[in-house]
């Protein structure tokens, strides 16, 4: 049987991380990542790192960390099919917009849906609320 990993965030969440003790080179030299890894837009503070690379976002406060690797849009549209999937049986299954959305607040992921996703979604009966709250998340 062929397994395929698609997308995962990590999140750890803790009483203190220190975030002024990963810079670039901390990274680089515990080969994490290589230094031709690295994009524009990574921001290295005392207080919060929020990195941006070519395989992976890495975000570092005081009380959590958080690591979501990068995926091809071809993996990332079947994980997205698939969470759609997922949400619509949540939906007809009597869950509540409450917990649904609550749900994709906690995945902290955007949703840029196409057309005919957002009309699968209403056909399927999920509300206009999840939906518009997925369609938010993707600006």
């Amino acid at each position: 049987m062929k397994m395929e990993k698609f997308q995962a965030n990590v999140v750890i969440i803790a009483r203190q991380f220190n975030p002024s003790i990963i810079s670039q080179h901390w990274l680089i030299k515990n080969n994490i990542l290589a230094e031709d890894d690295f994009e524009d837009g990574s921001v290295f503070s005392p207080v919060m790192v929020n990195v941006q690379s070519k395989v992976c976002h890495i975000l570092v406060l005081p009380d959590q960390l958080q690591f979501s690797p990068k995926t091809n849009s071809e993996s990332e549209q079947a994980l997205l099919n698939s969470k759609l999937g997922d949400i619509i049986k949540l939906s007809q299954n009597g869950v509540s917009n409450d917990t649904i959305i609550g749900y994709l607040k906690y995945t902290y992921k955007s949703y840029n849906l196409s057309q005919s996703q957002i009309n699968r979604m209403h056909e399927s009966g999920v509300s206009k609320e999840i939906v518009n709250y997925m369609i938010t998340t993707g600006k």
